[in-house]
Protein backbone atom coordinates (compact mmCIF):
# COMPACT_ATOMS: atom_id res chain seq x y z
CA UNK A 1 0.00 0.00 0.00
CA UNK A 2 1.29 3.89 -0.82
CA UNK A 3 0.54 6.16 1.74
CA UNK A 4 0.62 10.24 1.27
CA UNK A 5 1.27 12.60 4.15
CA UNK A 6 0.47 15.61 3.45
CA UNK A 7 0.17 19.12 5.47
CA UNK A 8 2.60 17.76 8.04
CA UNK A 9 5.55 19.49 10.06
CA UNK A 10 7.96 17.39 10.31
CA UNK A 11 10.73 16.71 13.25
CA UNK A 12 13.62 15.01 12.50
CA UNK A 13 16.09 14.36 15.40
CA UNK A 14 18.16 12.28 13.79
CA UNK A 15 19.06 15.02 11.03
CA UNK A 16 17.97 17.78 12.67
CA UNK A 17 15.36 19.03 10.53
CA UNK A 18 12.30 20.65 11.12
CA UNK A 19 10.03 21.74 7.87
CA UNK A 20 6.84 21.58 6.77
CA UNK A 21 6.38 19.01 3.73
CA UNK A 22 4.84 16.09 2.28
CA UNK A 23 6.18 12.21 2.23
CA UNK A 24 5.08 9.61 0.31
CA UNK A 25 5.64 5.94 1.39
CA UNK A 26 5.90 3.41 -1.57
CA UNK A 27 7.38 -0.17 -1.15
CA UNK A 28 7.74 0.78 2.73
CA UNK A 29 10.03 3.97 1.99
CA UNK A 30 10.03 7.21 2.33
CA UNK A 31 10.05 9.75 -1.15
CA UNK A 32 10.14 13.22 0.32
CA UNK A 33 6.80 15.01 -2.10
CA UNK A 34 6.52 18.57 -2.65
CA UNK A 35 3.22 18.38 -3.72
CA UNK A 36 0.21 15.73 -4.17
CA UNK A 37 -0.09 14.57 -7.24
CA UNK A 38 0.10 10.90 -6.12
CA UNK A 39 -2.98 11.03 -4.08
CA UNK A 40 -5.29 8.77 -6.51
CA UNK A 41 -3.81 5.69 -5.57
CA UNK A 42 -2.74 5.93 -2.06
CA UNK A 43 -4.06 5.84 1.57
CA UNK A 44 -4.20 9.62 2.40
CA UNK A 45 -3.46 11.16 5.90
CA UNK A 46 -3.98 15.08 6.21
CA UNK A 47 -1.61 16.31 8.99
CA UNK A 48 -2.49 19.75 9.02
CA UNK A 49 -1.54 21.30 12.67
CA UNK A 50 0.25 17.54 13.02
CA UNK A 51 3.82 16.60 14.01
CA UNK A 52 4.99 14.26 11.82
CA UNK A 53 7.82 12.07 13.49
CA UNK A 54 10.25 9.55 13.24
CA UNK A 55 8.73 6.45 15.37
CA UNK A 56 9.20 6.45 18.97
CA UNK A 57 11.36 4.18 20.79
CA UNK A 58 10.92 2.87 24.05
CA UNK A 59 14.05 1.56 26.16
CA UNK A 60 12.12 -0.12 29.14
CA UNK A 61 8.90 -2.02 28.21
CA UNK A 62 7.48 -4.65 30.10
CA UNK A 63 6.04 -7.69 27.97
CA UNK A 64 5.15 -10.26 30.90
CA UNK A 65 5.44 -12.93 28.22
CA UNK A 66 6.47 -15.17 28.76
CA UNK A 67 4.92 -16.45 32.42
CA UNK A 68 2.19 -13.67 33.01
CA UNK A 69 0.08 -13.51 30.69
CA UNK A 70 -3.10 -12.33 32.39
CA UNK A 71 -0.76 -9.00 32.78
CA UNK A 72 -0.02 -8.42 29.38
CA UNK A 73 1.27 -10.59 26.27
CA UNK A 74 3.75 -9.65 23.31
CA UNK A 75 0.77 -9.42 21.22
CA UNK A 76 -0.80 -6.68 23.78
CA UNK A 77 2.16 -5.16 24.47
CA UNK A 78 3.09 -4.16 20.71
CA UNK A 79 -0.58 -3.33 20.17
CA UNK A 80 -0.33 -0.75 23.06
CA UNK A 81 3.11 0.64 21.79
CA UNK A 82 1.54 1.23 18.37
CA UNK A 83 -0.95 3.24 19.86
CA UNK A 84 1.14 4.88 21.96
CA UNK A 85 3.44 6.18 18.90
CA UNK A 86 6.24 3.21 19.15
CA UNK A 87 7.57 1.31 16.30
CA UNK A 88 10.62 -0.07 19.01
CA UNK A 89 10.52 -1.23 22.08
CA UNK A 90 12.72 -2.91 24.07
CA UNK A 91 11.45 -5.52 26.65
CA UNK A 92 12.81 -6.28 29.24
CA UNK A 93 13.91 -9.56 31.01
CA UNK A 94 12.04 -9.95 34.15
CA UNK A 95 9.61 -12.69 32.36
CA UNK A 96 8.81 -16.15 33.91
CA UNK A 97 11.05 -17.57 33.50
CA UNK A 98 13.72 -14.51 32.82
CA UNK A 99 15.45 -14.22 29.48
CA UNK A 100 18.56 -15.91 30.70
CA UNK A 101 18.98 -18.39 27.52
CA UNK A 102 18.43 -18.32 23.89
CA UNK A 103 15.18 -20.51 23.93
CA UNK A 104 13.64 -17.58 25.83
CA UNK A 105 15.31 -14.72 24.09
CA UNK A 106 14.65 -17.03 20.23
CA UNK A 107 10.95 -17.26 21.53
CA UNK A 108 10.31 -14.03 21.88
CA UNK A 109 11.50 -12.91 18.81
CA UNK A 110 9.54 -15.57 16.85
CA UNK A 111 6.43 -14.55 18.65
CA UNK A 112 6.98 -10.60 17.89
CA UNK A 113 7.53 -10.94 14.48
CA UNK A 114 4.19 -11.76 13.36
CA UNK A 115 2.12 -8.96 15.47
CA UNK A 116 3.25 -6.62 12.47
CA UNK A 117 2.64 -4.22 15.19
CA UNK A 118 5.77 -2.29 17.45
CA UNK A 119 8.79 -4.23 16.62
CA UNK A 120 10.19 -6.04 19.41
CA UNK A 121 13.84 -5.97 20.85
CA UNK A 122 15.06 -8.27 23.80
CA UNK A 123 16.64 -7.42 26.77
CA UNK A 124 18.86 -10.11 28.64
CA UNK A 125 19.83 -11.04 31.77
CA UNK A 126 22.69 -9.35 33.59
CA UNK A 127 23.06 -12.93 35.55
CA UNK A 128 21.49 -16.40 35.59
CA UNK A 129 17.72 -16.38 36.55
CA UNK A 130 18.37 -12.73 37.67
CA UNK A 131 19.64 -13.88 41.07
CA UNK A 132 22.83 -12.06 40.99
CA UNK A 133 25.15 -14.85 41.57
CA UNK A 134 26.13 -16.03 38.50
CA UNK A 135 26.39 -13.99 35.04
CA UNK A 136 24.62 -14.91 32.15
CA UNK A 137 25.87 -16.38 29.19
CA UNK A 138 25.89 -12.96 27.47
CA UNK A 139 28.02 -13.82 24.07
CA UNK A 140 25.01 -16.09 23.52
CA UNK A 141 22.29 -14.06 24.39
CA UNK A 142 24.22 -10.98 22.07
CA UNK A 143 24.19 -13.51 19.40
CA UNK A 144 20.97 -14.27 19.36
CA UNK A 145 19.85 -10.61 19.01
CA UNK A 146 19.70 -9.66 22.85
CA UNK A 147 20.45 -5.62 22.07
CA UNK A 148 21.43 -4.63 25.72
CA UNK A 149 21.71 -6.33 28.98
CA UNK A 150 19.90 -5.98 32.44
CA UNK A 151 18.89 -7.32 35.76
CA UNK A 152 15.93 -4.32 35.86
CA UNK A 153 13.91 -4.66 39.17
CA UNK A 154 16.80 -5.62 41.21
CA UNK A 155 20.30 -4.84 41.63
CA UNK A 156 23.39 -6.73 41.77
CA UNK A 157 24.67 -6.72 45.06
CA UNK A 158 27.81 -8.48 44.46
CA UNK A 159 30.30 -6.15 43.66
CA UNK A 160 32.62 -8.98 41.89
CA UNK A 161 29.22 -10.28 39.95
CA UNK A 162 28.62 -6.98 39.08
CA UNK A 163 32.06 -6.18 37.54
CA UNK A 164 32.15 -9.24 35.64
CA UNK A 165 29.35 -9.00 34.08
CA UNK A 166 29.84 -5.24 33.26
CA UNK A 167 33.23 -6.38 31.90
CA UNK A 168 31.57 -8.73 29.62
CA UNK A 169 29.36 -6.22 28.65
CA UNK A 170 32.12 -4.00 27.60
CA UNK A 171 33.60 -6.55 25.09
CA UNK A 172 30.64 -6.83 23.45
CA UNK A 173 29.80 -3.55 22.83
CA UNK A 174 25.95 -3.64 25.22
CA UNK A 175 24.80 -1.26 27.12
CA UNK A 176 23.70 -2.11 30.54
CA UNK A 177 20.89 -0.83 31.78
CA UNK A 178 21.01 -0.71 35.52
CA UNK A 179 17.85 -0.57 38.40
CA UNK A 180 19.62 1.49 41.12
CA UNK A 181 18.51 0.02 44.37
CA UNK A 182 20.39 -0.90 47.62
CA UNK A 183 17.27 -3.89 48.57
CA UNK A 184 17.96 -3.67 52.04
CA UNK A 185 17.43 0.01 52.42
CA UNK A 186 14.34 -0.43 50.34
CA UNK A 187 13.00 -3.73 51.83
CA UNK A 188 9.58 -3.25 52.98
CA UNK A 189 8.72 -0.15 51.45
CA UNK A 190 6.18 1.07 49.62
CA UNK A 191 6.04 4.98 49.05
CA UNK A 192 8.79 7.45 49.38
CA UNK A 193 9.90 8.12 52.76
CA UNK A 194 8.76 10.88 53.37
CA UNK A 195 5.62 13.03 54.31
CA UNK A 196 3.18 11.04 52.69
CA UNK A 197 4.15 7.63 54.02
CA UNK A 198 4.19 8.72 57.72
CA UNK A 199 0.53 9.85 57.19
CA UNK A 200 -0.36 6.29 55.50
CA UNK A 201 1.73 4.36 58.40
CA UNK A 202 3.46 2.63 55.23
CA UNK A 203 7.36 2.09 55.66
CA UNK A 204 9.04 4.37 53.22
CA UNK A 205 11.49 4.34 50.26
CA UNK A 206 14.40 6.41 51.20
CA UNK A 207 16.42 8.75 48.46
CA UNK A 208 19.65 6.74 49.49
CA UNK A 209 18.38 3.26 48.70
CA UNK A 210 19.18 4.50 44.86
CA UNK A 211 21.47 7.12 44.72
CA UNK A 212 23.92 4.94 46.76
CA UNK A 213 23.74 2.65 43.99
CA UNK A 214 23.90 4.62 40.76
CA UNK A 215 26.78 6.63 42.45
CA UNK A 216 28.60 2.44 43.21
CA UNK A 217 27.22 1.76 39.74
CA UNK A 218 28.64 4.61 38.30
CA UNK A 219 32.63 4.42 39.75
CA UNK A 220 32.03 0.71 38.75
CA UNK A 221 31.41 1.36 34.85
CA UNK A 222 34.93 3.81 35.18
CA UNK A 223 37.06 1.35 35.76
CA UNK A 224 35.49 -1.52 33.75
CA UNK A 225 34.65 0.59 30.62
CA UNK A 226 31.23 -0.16 29.89
CA UNK A 227 28.14 1.65 28.61
CA UNK A 228 25.42 2.34 31.44
CA UNK A 229 22.32 3.66 31.23
CA UNK A 230 21.06 4.65 34.39
CA UNK A 231 17.01 3.80 34.02
CA UNK A 232 14.28 5.53 36.04
CA UNK A 233 16.25 8.32 37.98
CA UNK A 234 13.60 9.27 40.51
CA UNK A 235 15.73 11.70 43.07
CA UNK A 236 17.79 14.97 42.91
CA UNK A 237 20.56 13.56 44.73
CA UNK A 238 21.00 10.97 41.50
CA UNK A 239 20.39 13.73 38.76
CA UNK A 240 23.25 15.59 40.57
CA UNK A 241 25.61 12.37 40.56
CA UNK A 242 24.62 12.28 37.07
CA UNK A 243 25.02 15.26 35.99
CA UNK A 244 28.73 15.22 37.74
CA UNK A 245 30.42 12.47 36.47
CA UNK A 246 28.88 13.50 32.79
CA UNK A 247 31.49 16.47 33.42
CA UNK A 248 34.40 14.00 33.60
CA UNK A 249 35.60 12.76 29.88
CA UNK A 250 36.33 9.13 30.77
CA UNK A 251 32.56 8.76 31.62
CA UNK A 252 30.58 11.05 29.76
CA UNK A 253 30.28 9.30 26.50
CA UNK A 254 29.42 5.55 28.01
CA UNK A 255 27.23 7.25 30.95
CA UNK A 256 23.63 7.96 30.07
CA UNK A 257 20.22 8.21 32.35
CA UNK A 258 16.35 7.80 31.96
CA UNK A 259 13.32 9.31 33.09
CA UNK A 260 9.50 7.97 33.19
CA UNK A 261 6.64 10.27 32.67
CA UNK A 262 5.53 9.57 35.97
CA UNK A 263 8.50 10.50 37.78
CA UNK A 264 8.37 13.97 36.15
CA UNK A 265 4.71 14.50 36.00
CA UNK A 266 3.50 13.19 39.97
CA UNK A 267 5.51 13.30 43.16
CA UNK A 268 3.95 12.00 46.49
CA UNK A 269 1.66 15.03 46.99
CA UNK A 270 -0.60 13.97 44.21
CA UNK A 271 -0.84 10.24 46.46
CA UNK A 272 -4.47 10.08 47.61
CA UNK A 273 -5.97 9.20 51.01
CA UNK A 274 -8.14 7.09 49.32
CA UNK A 275 -7.16 2.82 49.62
CA UNK A 276 -8.54 1.80 47.10
CA UNK A 277 -6.97 3.91 44.60
CA UNK A 278 -3.44 3.62 46.26
CA UNK A 279 -2.08 0.50 44.16
CA UNK A 280 -2.08 2.80 41.04
CA UNK A 281 0.71 5.17 42.66
CA UNK A 282 2.95 2.38 43.83
CA UNK A 283 5.64 1.90 41.26
CA UNK A 284 9.54 1.38 42.13
CA UNK A 285 11.59 3.79 42.07
CA UNK A 286 8.33 5.46 44.27
CA UNK A 287 6.95 9.03 43.48
CA UNK A 288 9.24 11.22 45.04
CA UNK A 289 9.04 14.56 46.89
CA UNK A 290 8.07 17.71 44.41
CA UNK A 291 11.83 18.76 44.54
CA UNK A 292 12.77 15.35 43.50
CA UNK A 293 10.16 16.01 41.00
CA UNK A 294 11.57 19.34 39.81
CA UNK A 295 15.17 18.25 39.70
CA UNK A 296 14.29 15.13 37.11
CA UNK A 297 12.75 17.98 34.94
CA UNK A 298 16.06 20.08 35.29
CA UNK A 299 17.81 17.19 34.49
CA UNK A 300 15.64 16.14 31.20
CA UNK A 301 16.19 20.27 30.48
CA UNK A 302 19.97 20.13 30.79
CA UNK A 303 20.31 16.80 29.00
CA UNK A 304 21.82 15.23 31.91
CA UNK A 305 19.06 12.70 31.46
CA UNK A 306 19.13 11.53 27.73
CA UNK A 307 15.96 9.29 27.29
CA UNK A 308 12.57 9.18 28.34
CA UNK A 309 11.39 5.97 28.90
CA UNK A 310 7.93 4.46 29.81
CA UNK A 311 8.87 1.61 32.39
CA UNK A 312 5.62 0.29 31.43
CA UNK A 313 4.38 -2.39 33.63
CA UNK A 314 1.19 -3.61 33.52
CA UNK A 315 -0.13 -5.78 36.47
CA UNK A 316 -3.91 -7.17 37.35
CA UNK A 317 -6.80 -5.67 39.40
CA UNK A 318 -6.56 -7.68 42.04
CA UNK A 319 -2.50 -7.32 42.19
CA UNK A 320 -2.93 -3.80 43.04
CA UNK A 321 -5.30 -4.06 45.80
CA UNK A 322 -3.81 -4.71 49.06
CA UNK A 323 -1.28 -1.27 49.40
CA UNK A 324 1.48 -3.53 51.42
CA UNK A 325 1.15 -6.32 48.92
CA UNK A 326 0.68 -4.86 46.05
CA UNK A 327 2.95 -5.03 42.93
CA UNK A 328 5.74 -2.03 41.93
CA UNK A 329 4.88 -0.39 38.50
CA UNK A 330 2.40 1.21 36.73
CA UNK A 331 1.37 1.06 32.54
CA UNK A 332 2.95 3.66 30.87
CA UNK A 333 3.07 3.02 26.84
CA UNK A 334 -0.22 5.08 25.62
CA UNK A 335 0.29 7.97 27.85
CA UNK A 336 3.96 9.05 27.63
CA UNK A 337 2.73 11.13 24.35
CA UNK A 338 0.48 13.17 26.29
CA UNK A 339 2.23 13.43 29.44
CA UNK A 340 5.59 14.67 27.41
CA UNK A 341 4.02 17.09 25.88
CA UNK A 342 1.28 18.15 28.67
CA UNK A 343 4.44 18.04 31.26
CA UNK A 344 7.41 18.98 29.45
CA UNK A 345 6.64 20.69 25.87
CA UNK A 346 3.41 23.32 27.18
CA UNK A 347 5.53 24.72 30.05
CA UNK A 348 8.36 25.31 27.82
CA UNK A 349 10.56 23.01 29.76
CA UNK A 350 11.73 21.07 26.47
CA UNK A 351 11.18 22.27 22.73
CA UNK A 352 9.50 19.50 20.84
CA UNK A 353 12.82 18.85 19.38
CA UNK A 354 14.26 18.03 22.41
CA UNK A 355 11.88 15.99 23.64
CA UNK A 356 11.82 13.86 20.11
CA UNK A 357 15.36 13.42 20.78
CA UNK A 358 14.83 11.76 24.08
CA UNK A 359 12.59 9.24 22.31
CA UNK A 360 14.38 8.72 19.35
CA UNK A 361 17.52 9.24 18.28
CA UNK A 362 19.14 9.32 21.75
CA UNK A 363 17.77 5.75 22.46
CA UNK A 364 18.77 4.37 18.84
CA UNK A 365 22.53 5.55 19.71
CA UNK A 366 22.52 4.21 22.79
CA UNK A 367 21.27 0.75 21.55
CA UNK A 368 23.15 1.00 17.96
CA UNK A 369 20.24 0.83 15.84
CA UNK A 370 20.94 2.31 12.84
CA UNK A 371 17.95 4.58 11.79
CA UNK A 372 18.01 7.07 8.97
CA UNK A 373 15.22 9.34 10.05
CA UNK A 374 13.25 10.84 7.21
CA UNK A 375 15.18 11.24 4.74
CA UNK A 376 14.41 10.29 0.88
CA UNK A 377 14.77 6.57 0.36
CA UNK A 378 14.67 5.33 4.45
CA UNK A 379 12.46 3.07 5.58
CA UNK A 380 9.32 4.58 7.22
CA UNK A 381 8.58 4.41 10.44
CA UNK A 382 6.72 7.48 11.62
CA UNK A 383 4.41 8.38 14.24
CA UNK A 384 1.59 11.51 13.65
CA UNK A 385 0.96 13.59 16.98
CA UNK A 386 -1.82 16.02 16.91
CA UNK A 387 -0.01 18.00 20.21
CA UNK A 388 -3.16 20.34 20.48
CA UNK A 389 -5.99 17.52 20.83
CA UNK A 390 -7.04 17.21 24.50
CA UNK A 391 -8.57 14.12 25.69
CA UNK A 392 -9.40 12.13 29.15
CA UNK A 393 -7.45 9.61 29.68
CA UNK A 394 -9.84 6.64 30.18
CA UNK A 395 -9.61 3.12 30.92
CA UNK A 396 -11.59 1.72 28.31
CA UNK A 397 -9.35 3.42 25.64
CA UNK A 398 -6.05 1.16 26.28
CA UNK A 399 -5.16 -1.79 24.01
CA UNK A 400 -2.73 -3.26 27.14
CA UNK A 401 -4.30 -5.71 29.14
CA UNK A 402 -4.20 -3.94 31.85
CA UNK A 403 -5.10 -0.54 33.21
CA UNK A 404 -3.24 0.28 36.26
CA UNK A 405 -2.49 3.89 36.13
CA UNK A 406 -3.12 7.13 38.27
CA UNK A 407 -3.70 9.09 35.18
CA UNK A 408 -7.31 7.82 34.73
CA UNK A 409 -9.38 10.95 34.42
CA UNK A 410 -6.66 13.57 33.88
CA UNK A 411 -7.21 16.04 30.79
CA UNK A 412 -3.84 15.84 28.58
CA UNK A 413 -2.94 17.28 25.69
CA UNK A 414 -1.25 15.68 22.32
CA UNK A 415 -2.86 12.26 20.86
CA UNK A 416 -1.40 10.21 18.76
CA UNK A 417 -3.46 9.60 15.51
CA UNK A 418 -0.98 7.40 13.59
CA UNK A 419 2.01 5.10 13.54
CA UNK A 420 3.86 3.50 10.71
CA UNK A 421 5.64 0.64 10.30
CA UNK A 422 7.63 -0.09 6.04
CA UNK A 423 3.70 0.33 4.27
CA UNK A 424 1.93 -0.97 7.22
CA UNK A 425 -0.27 1.37 9.02
CA UNK A 426 0.52 -0.11 12.56
CA UNK A 427 -1.86 2.60 14.46
CA UNK A 428 -5.03 4.24 12.73
CA UNK A 429 -6.65 6.49 15.66
CA UNK A 430 -10.22 5.69 13.89
CA UNK A 431 -10.52 2.22 13.41
CA UNK A 432 -7.72 0.71 15.34
CA UNK A 433 -8.25 -3.02 16.49
CA UNK A 434 -11.91 -2.67 16.24
CA UNK A 435 -12.01 -0.72 19.19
Amino acid sequence: MSILIKNGYIIDPYNNNEKKMNIFIENGRISLANNAKQEENCFVIDAENCWVVPGLIDMHTHLRDPGQLHKETIETGALAAAAGGFTRICSMPNTVPPIDNTDILSYIKKKSGVINKAIVFPVGCLTVGMNGSEVSPMEKLASHGAVAFSDDGKSVKNISVMSEALKKAAALNKPVLVHCEDSDLAAGGVFNEGHVSKRLNLKGISCESEFSVVERDINLAAKTGVRLHICHVSTARSVEIIRNARRINSVKDRLTAEACPHHFSLCEDDIPSRCELLGDYKMNPPLRSRIDRDAVCEGLNDATISVIATDHAPHAKNEKKDIKNAAFGIMGLETAVSLSVTKLIKPGILSPMQWLKKMTSNPAGILGMDISGIIEGSIAELTIIDPNEEYVVQKQNFYSKSCNTPFIGHKLFGRVKYTIIGDNIAYDHKNFANK
